[in-house]
């Protein structure tokens, strides 16, 4: 999958997916930079051997060793206010999203995990979101669930069987998140 497709399809996860009203400001204010171009995006790619190179032409393919696909969105003041981590499905047959979005002192305050899938739920099609509220001092505040067929019914996740939940991690900061997935701090 090209780095463009992976970024597109978290531009559409977004667009297809409401959220919760935890932390409405925040997450408002980085979606709205995002989706209007107005913020300033880098793209990363994880490679098999582990490395992860900045992508200057997202419009470019990949290559096949392409693991992961990072997005880090900053405000007009160069401050990080979104992470966007997007694991390659090389079938085609998953989506899976992570997005940390970090308030003004790179703390994460609101955490998005979006899968969408086409196998395993008697429904066909599932979207699936988690949605995670934090504090000052990283601790839940708020949690939100959803599981939907493409018209957006809910369903019961019992009628699913989850062969796409991959291990993930929620980062405290914006600095353990670099840190941990080896992204460039520039």
């Amino acid at each position: 999958m090209s780095m463009r497709l992976a970024f597109l399809l978290s531009l559409t996860a977004l667009a297809a997916c409401g959220g919760s009203s935890a932390g409405p400001a925040l997450r408002a204010k980085a979606d709205s930079l995002l989706t209007s171009g107005r913020g300033q995006v880098t793209l990363y790619a994880k490679t098999g051997d582990g490395r992860v190179i900045q992508v200057a032409d997202p419009t470019i393919p990949q290559d096949s060793t392409t693991e992961t696909s990072y997005a880090v969105l900053k405000d007009s003041t160069g401050t990080v206010v979104l992470l966007i981590e997007t694991p390659v499905s090389k079938s085609g047959d998953w989506t899976n999203e992570y997005r940390h979005y970090f308030d003004a002192e790179g703390r994460t305050a609101f955490f998005r995990r979006y899968s969408s899938f086409f196998e395993g739920c008697e429904f066909g099609l599932a979207k699936e979101v988690l949605e995670r509220s934090y504090t000052t001092s990283f601790k839940t505040k708020l949690d939100t669930y959803s599981l939907t067929n493409p018209e957006g019914s809910p369903q019961d996740s019992t009628r699913c069987e989850f062969r796409y939940h991959f291990p993930y991690e929620v980062y405290p900061t914006w600095e353990a998140a670099a840190t941990a997935l080896k992204i460039p701090r520039s």
